[in-house]
């Protein structure tokens, strides 16, 4: 107790040096959006390419609206029911208890996957820059955590102000790239799989769509990179002032910026040299382009892909923190692991608590539709005042980051010892990341149509539809994973390992425990 009394106490008074009262605007949201999906706009998706520039840009399209139309259905509930827990504190309230609490832990075992992907991949640039040996990696990974924690767990303005010079830096290079690579672009000789002339070439074509629907099903999940995370940005609801506003401004700015950027990108990348085939297999995409604008090699232009790759892991350690800190006060995982750099476990209210037998857990349940809708009643009677959110901006829950990093470091040892199940991680996160998506429009539809009278700051221009149509897509993706991957299966065997343990958990003991918490309950 005393060495944790001392670590808050210092914490406290970094907050004071840094002035952490902060007011978190627009901006600050779009930022972090940027911050956290930025790196997947550098590297991964173009292992894509190996299906041809045509079944990749189709793959692009199709994930890029999906996630627009996503964003647009949370953007509408953030509206109504802002809460810092995410995908997971809408499947509790729509689908059920057990549903919520899977989502809640894939979700938040996706975002420490991508934290270690990126991780590894940054281990990955700064050892073939420096001419290191792959042993010093390991290093570069822990040091690359125990920075990224120092500035998140500080908190406040800091956190705020590293976070947008991230996101304004990260952006600028990518500008850069797309608007000092179009002299080079040269179509015809790097991508000759488009046809210029009236003469149908067969070489072409099947340059256009290499292998098929077969490898166009093996590559869809890939086109995700540009814009997975970006749901992420509600858990910042506890940070923000007037979050039923902020909230999906930020949103909506974040995902339609992203979108544009990975048209942007992807073209480009496309028409410049070596060419689509050799593109695929590259570590990061854009050094050809920075090569050639800035006459360096592509060794030395690495360098300008580090900003980016850093800030995605950054970002990414926001939201798991935010996720797991969200599932320990509903008394799903250890109550520990919701301390926070305050010093506080916020207790829920003892009148909405359940109690050990698991009937009451279910009457909970049965009664959360109402308890929701009697809310939204309730809300439109208060005032400005007693609706707004508490704003928490000193408030970090340092012991959910460093949990989720430590687990995250573990990880990035299991990829570089074992690198096949390294390759395998990205389909077991992307799995859980779309499941979560469905959910997430499955909560959108359940909640338009038996609870219309809760009063809405902003309406998808597509409603219904713009979330079904979502589903779909992300349901593809989830076939995809499943049935058109070389991995033997291997991802589908995790994901189903994992939800019998985290089953077995729920039911043995979580179940007995949980409780709506404050937040859940605002």
């Amino acid at each position: 107790m005393e060495i944790k009394a001392k670590i808050i106490n210092y914490i406290h008074s970094l907050n004071e040096k840094f002035k952490t009262q902060y007011l978190v605007k627009e901006f600050d949201l779009w930022a972090l959006g940027i911050t956290i999906v930025i790196g997947g706009q550098y590297f991964g998706w173009n292992a894509g390419l190996s299906s041809g520039f045509g079944s990749m840009a189709i793959a692009t399209c199709l994930m890029g609206s999906a996630y627009v139309g996503l964003i647009l259905s949370v953007s509408e509930i953030s509206s109504a029911l802002p809460f810092a827990g995410g995908a997971y504190g809408l499947a509790r309230c729509s689908v059920g208890f057990y549903p919520g609490f899977l989502v809640g832990c894939f979700e938040a075992f996706e975002y420490v996957i991508y934290v270690a992907t990126s991780a590894v991949s940054l281990g990955t640039m700064i050892c073939e820059l420096l001419g290191l040996s792959v042993t010093y990696q390991p290093l570069i990974w822990f040091l690359f955590y125990v920075s990224a924690l120092s500035i998140q767990i500080i908190g406040g303005r800091a956190f705020w102000y590293c976070n947008n010079t991230m996101a304004v830096v990260s952006l600028l290079i990518l500008l850069i790239y797309v608007f000092g690579s179009c002299q080079y672009i040269n179509y015809d000789k790097y991508t000759p799989y488009i046809i210029t002339d009236d003469t149908l070439n067969s070489t072409q074509n099947k340059g256009m769509f290499v292998g098929g629907m077969n490898q166009f099903m093996r590559v869809f999940p890939l086109a995700a990179w540009f814009y997975v995370g970006v749901e992420s940005l509600p858990f910042a609801a506890d940070k923000v002032e007037d979050p039923k506003r902020i909230i999906p401004m930020g949103s909506i700015l974040c995902v339609l910026t992203l979108f544009s950027t990975s048209l942007l990108v992807y073209f480009i990348a496309c028409g410049l040299p070596p060419g689509v085939e050799e593109t695929s297999t590259f570590l990061t995409v854009y050094d050809s382009g920075f090569s050639k604008m800035f006459n360096i090699s592509e060794k030395q232009a690495l360098i300008l892909s580090i900003p980016a790759t850093y800030a995605t892991a950054f970002g990414f350690i926001f939201p798991y923190g935010k996720l797991i800190e969200a599932l320990s006060n509903s008394k799903l995982l250890p109550r520990i692991l919701s301390t926070t750099t305050s010093g506080e476990i916020i207790e829920p209210n003892s009148t909405q608590s359940t109690t050990a037998n698991s009937n009451k857990v279910q009457s909970v349940h049965s009664d959360a539709g109402s308890h929701i809708n009697d809310d939204a009643d309730n809300r439109s009677t208060k005032s400005d005042d007693q609706t707004s959110n508490v704003i928490d901006v000193k408030s970090t829950p340092y012991v959910a980051m460093c949990f989720g990093s430590v687990l995250g470091y573990f990880i990035c040892l299991i990829q570089f010892y074992y690198p096949y199940i390294g390759l395998q991680l990205f389909n077991i996160c992307i799995l859980s990341a779309f499941l979560a998506y469905i959910t997430q429009c499955v909560g959108y539809i359940v909640l338009l149509t038996k609870f219309k009278t809760i009063k809405r700051e902003f309406h998808s221009p597509f409603g219904i539809f713009g979330a079904i149509y979502s589903a779909l897509i992300f349901s593809i993706g989830v076939v995809s994973v499943i049935y058109f991957q070389t991995d033997n299966h291997f991802a589908i065997y995790v994901f189903m390992c994992m939800t019998g343990l985290l089953s077995c958990y729920y039911y043995g003991y979580a179940s007995k425990k949980q409780t709506f918490s404050k937040a859940e309950q605002k």
